[in-house]
């Protein structure tokens, strides 16, 4: 299935690899560079390196599209708390100067 997708001001400037990993982030680089190679995605009905910069009003041109294959999830990410133990324990190692010398609590 062909699938078209305009570029709008939001995406100009972008190298094609880059706009493809944004908006499609289930793909992987070497996916992404042996479709283009293939001619598989085309920008402006022309074969294009990875590297191309996308222009206000090109058209990027996949031609294997399947919604399985490009899919885009959103990213989460994760924030690890840190237990209170070990914040305690680097509070109380904390070394800090002042008028040049060293305090501090030594480690054990």
């Amino acid at each position: 299935m062909k699938k078209l997708f305009d570029i709008n001001s939001d995406n100009y400037d972008l190298r094609l690899d880059k706009w493809l990993r944004i908006n499609f982030s289930s793909l992987n680089q070497s996916f992404i560079e042996k479709n283009i190679r293939k001619g598989n995605i085309k920008v402006n009905n022309k074969k294009v390196a990875s590297k191309y910069k996308l222009q206000l009003k090109d058209k990027v041109i996949i031609f294997n599209y399947s919604d399985e294959i490009y899919s885009h999830q959103i990213k989460r990410s994760s924030i690890k708390k840190i237990s209170s133990k070990y914040i305690d324990l680097f509070d109380s190692h904390k070394i800090y100067e002042n008028n040049g010398k060293f305090y501090g609590k030594e480690l054990t």
